[in-house]
């Protein structure tokens, strides 16, 4: 049986936080007291501002939470990246090749593409699932990623 590769999970951040719970998105819509004066619902507006008020309060805490959760997956990334072979056409000369790519993520829950030239296509024979393609590209993928990390460029 293959095991099956664990997933990163998303980093928590801030923003995302205090959007989800300050009722913005549709399945968490505000209390309006003119509306009913239940006053199960007014504790549960009163909940709501006080996690919102914690959330504020630990500003700070969260967004360094935020830099190590994002820095772990990056550098877990460099070590087991996850590729993509695709196959490219130079318009100038009409050579093919393959590129990698990989996703990885960035503060603010953003992901950066990162791609690598693996070779041309003829030496793959124009399959993106040829295996060495892929060993080549995760090697390469690897090399570059961790460059990246030293310099501070990712």
């Amino acid at each position: 049986m293959k095991r099956r590769k664990p997933s990163l999970p998303t980093p928590v951040n801030y923003d995302d936080l205090t959007e989800v719970f300050s009722g913005k998105l549709t399945k968490l819509k505000r209390f309006h007291p003119s509306k009913s004066n239940d006053k199960f619902n007014l504790l549960v507006e009163e909940k709501r501002e006080d996690l919102l008020q914690c959330l504020e309060k630990h500003k700070e805490v969260i967004d360094e939470i935020e830099d190590k959760i994002v820095e772990f997956m990056q550098y877990s990334i460099a070590r087991f990246p996850d590729v993509y072979v695709a196959r490219t056409t130079n318009k100038q000369n009409d050579q093919e090749y393959f590129t990698a790519k990989t996703f990885i993520p960035q503060k603010g829950g953003k992901r950066k593409e990162v791609k690598v030239y693996v070779g041309k296509a003829e030496d793959f024979h124009f399959d993106t699932k040829n295996l060495e393609a892929k060993k080549q590209a995760i090697d390469k993928m690897k090399k570059t990623l961790i460059r990246r990390l030293d310099e501070g460029t990712i």
